[in-house]
This record gives C-alpha cells, structure tokens and sequence, in this order.
C-alpha cells in the first residue's frame, strides 16, 4: 500500500511562478483601484501629524478581546487601542474616494467615535470599550467585494502587552497598518492569494517603501 508524500518545505516553482506572475498583471491591471499619488502623499502628511499629536489615540492591529479599549501606554501615557484590520479599512476607503480628513476633523472622529475598531465587537468586548464604531456602520472595500491587503506586514511580532512595547515601534506600526501607501485591494473571492510570500514580495518590488 502507498503512503502519502511529505508536503515540500518550500512550495514548488509552478506554484511560485504562477503567484508572482499573478501579482505582477494585478499591479498593472488597469481594473485595480488605486489611490491617486497626491492623496497618497496627504495621507503619508496626516499620519505623520497623527502619530505626533499625544492627545490622540494609536490604533494597535494586536488584540485579545479588547478591541475598542482604551490602554494606558506604559512609557509614555499615549491611548493605544486595541483593533482588527478596520481601521485600514477605513483610511483605504477614504483615500479611494479622494478625501483625508484634516487634522482637527480627525480630532471629532475620535471623540464622535466614527472610526471603526472591529468589523463586529463582541458583548464581552463592549463592556470596557471606549471606541464601539464598526466596520458594519461604516463604508468600506469589503461592502464592494474587496479584501484589504498590506504590503509591509503590519504585524507586532511580541509576546509582550502592547502597553509595554516601545512607543517608537507602536508609531511605525500605526503607519504602516492605516498607510494607503502600504496597502492595495483584491477581490474578495481571492483573498488568500493576496496573503501569500509571492504575491505579497512581487507587490512590495512595485510599490514605493512606506
């Protein structure tokens, strides 16, 4: 009787060409939305604003049940805010459209609670939440059949509460997670290949670095 082969540890090249090849005619295909250069440089300006003003909160893609929570950074006193991939969701969706907030409108989306946190929040969660807006609440790519991907991983790579991570690092990664720059659209049925080292590399070769 037969047994079962042992997957490669590294996929094969048929599969890793065809994924890059595949990401190679998204990034040129002419029906992939695309944030106009000019609005990408506004967004890059309001981050840097955003990042630098302590009275507003950071937006942290890291969270165990707390999403919408009002952490107290333990350095430095900054909100950090727990979240899943809305927030991306959010500033991709206005970038789209040609808008970015100013400085001061950013100001009343937070203490309005317009900016969502969670593409649903959890009974649990809401308890001790501060910030309950929804991706349900909000229009967004995914209402539209897209999948937001990340070109630079976004991810925090530490066992450590975000609470004691280095402010510094929190701050590259609130950019790099809400940057239209470091981000692009797939459709949604697709949505795993745009998860995948080829597609992500092939993209990262084309875009400008974040």
């Amino acid at each position: 009787m037969g047994t079962i082969p042992q997957a490669p540890s590294v996929a094969p090249s048929s599969i890793r060409d065809g994924l890059v090849s595949a990401a190679l005619a998204w990034y040129d295909d002419p029906q992939r939305p695309r944030v106009p250069a000019d609005m990408i440089h506004t967004w890059d300006g309001l981050l840097e604003a955003w990042v630098n003003e302590p009275s507003l909160p950071l937006f942290v893609r890291k969270a165990r049940d707390n999403r919408g929570h009002a952490l107290i950074h333990t350095e430095s006193g900054r909100v950090i805010v727990p979240t899943d991939n809305s927030p991306a969701h959010w500033s991709m969706a206005l970038a789209l459209c040609g808008t970015c907030p100013e400085l001061d409108e950013l100001h009343a989306l937070v203490a309005a609670d317009r900016i969502p946190v969670a593409m649903v929040i959890k009974a649990a969660e809401k308890i001790q939440a501060r910030y309950k807006c929804t991706r349900q609440s909000t229009a967004g790519p995914n209402q539209k059949g897209w999948k937001v991907a990340h070109v630079a991983d976004v991810g925090l790579g530490y066992t450590d509460a975000i609470t004691e991570i280095a402010l510094n690092e929190l701050k590259a990664h609130f950019i790099r997670f809400l940057s239209p720059r470091n981000m692009f659209l797939v459709p949604k049925e697709y949505a795993g290949v745009a998860e995948t080292p080829e597609f992500i590399a092939a993209f990262r070769e084309r875009a400008a670095p974040v």
